[in-house]
Formats: C-alpha cells, sequence, structure tokens
C-alpha cells in the first residue's frame, strides 16, 4: 500500500481550486502574523478550527465552493469552525461585517443597507435620517423625494408675494 500525502485533486500543478484557495487564505489571515489581514483576523484572536488545519476535513464539512461565493464566519467574532461557516455572495458578507451597523425597527434587527434595501431607499438617506435623530421607524418609512421632485406639501405652499 503506498503511503504519502493525501491527494484531494484541489491543487494540482500551481492551478488551484477556489475551495483550497479559501482554506489557504484562512488560514493564513488567522495564524501568520506577516499576512496582511492578520490585525483583523488571528490578532482579534479568530483561529481555525485544529481538524480544518487539514484540507480534507475542511472539504468534507464545507464541501465545494460554489461559484461567486467564498468563506463567511456568522459569528464575525466566533472562530472558523463547523456551524460558523457558510459560503456566501459578497453582499451577504458585506451585511455581516463587524463594523455593519444594524437598527431595529418595527421588532426586527437589520443593517442599515438592508433597511435601505427592502424598503426602496438610498443607503445615504436612512443613514443620514438617523443620524439626524430619526427614529429608526421613521427613517426607514417616510417618503423619500429627491433634490428634482418636489414633497406634496412644498408643492402645495404658495409662494410669498
Amino acid at each position: 500500500m503506498k503511503s504519502g500525502p493525501l491527494k484531494h485533486g484541489h491543487a494540482r500543478k500551481g492551478r488551484h481550486s477556489a475551495t483550497y484557495e479559501s482554506w489557504t487564505d484562512m488560514k493564513k489571515r488567522c495564524h501568520t502574523p506577516t499576512a496582511t489581514a492578520y490585525k483583523n483576523y488571528g490578532g482579534r484572536g479568530i483561529r481555525v478550527c485544529v481538524q480544518w488545519m487539514e484540507f480534507a476535513a475542511f472539504l468534507k464539512d464545507m464541501g465545494e465552493c460554489p461559484p461567486g461565493l467564498t468563506i463567511d464566519r456568522i459569528d464575525n467574532d466566533g472562530n472558523y469552525e463547523p456551524g460558523n461557516c457558510r459560503w456566501a455572495d459578497m453582499k451577504t458578507q458585506r451585511n455581516n461585517r463587524r463594523d455593519s451597523v444594524r437598527v431595529t425597527a418595527f421588532g426586527k434587527t437589520k443593517t442599515i443597507r438592508e433597511w435601505a434595501e427592502s424598503r426602496g431607499l438610498p443607503y445615504n438617506t436612512v443613514y443620514l435620517r438617523l443620524k439626524r435623530g430619526a427614529t429608526p421607524e421613521q427613517a426607514v418609512t417616510r417618503p423619500w423625494y429627491s433634490r428634482t421632485h418636489q414633497s406634496p406639501e412644498s408643492r402645495s405652499r404658495k409662494p410669498k408675494s
């Protein structure tokens, strides 16, 4: 019986699959202090679980990386481990950042970006309304008028003579 490294088919002649690249990048940002992203991962105490230090175990738990997706931690303060990772698109990851501001309105908590998108409002409109003191409910429900369109209230006002 031949012994040697496990062949998984994800790293051939200098070409690596997206799954393999995600795995190596994940380990690098958590365990290599000289890596550019280390300060935001390993520097914060985020680690890759022991079993995922082996690619075969990572592949078994996560499966192949679907096209257009990358690895995402569900709990941003948690480790890379089964149950806390998923393959996600950039939109999902953008809403799952540490610096995403979450707002609770109508009993639901979403990021400002998610509220704006679900209500058909520009992100900056919701953000500025909140910054200027609107309640979360007001910030996501008031009608939005661009500078080129007047609100019904301003159209009904008579000009001063």
